[in-house]
């Protein structure tokens, strides 16, 4: 299974004017890591609550893979720390319509590529 917890949408948690209680995310992570879970979905849009899943799931999960969500040139908070807080774990970017929402796909692309720490410039 893929265990998602956060999302970081206005609605979401109480904190954003929505129905779930603030600490329900993280508790979501934890049951997952709890019942075998390693594969978990996180937001990069903060990357305060980011460090704090990765630490308490890398101290329940042996070699836990994330999927990071909101990676794009104006959504994450800062693209090069996110990418520091999951450097030591298997990690991979979801990217969606922050390419598909461009009309240029392919420029919208390069321009995250770009971005990236691992894009070799």
């Amino acid at each position: 299974p893929v265990v998602g917890g956060d999302m970081v949408h206005e609605g979401f948690t109480k904190e954003d004017n929505g129905y779930l209680e603030d600490s329900s995310p993280q508790k979501m992570y934890l049951d997952g890591a709890d019942m075998g879970a390693m594969h978990f979905v996180i937001p990069c849009t903060r990357l305060d609550r980011m460090r704090i899943y990765c630490r308490r799931l890398e101290s329940m999960v042996s070699n836990p893979v994330l999927f990071v969500t909101g990676v794009g040139l104006d959504v994450c908070d800062d693209l090069i720390k996110a990418c520091e807080v999951v450097k030591q774990h298997k990690s991979y970017a979801i990217i969606g319509k922050e390419i598909t929402g461009e009309e240029d796909y392919r420029n919208a692309a390069q321009d995250i590529w770009k971005k990236m720490p691992v894009s070799g410039e």
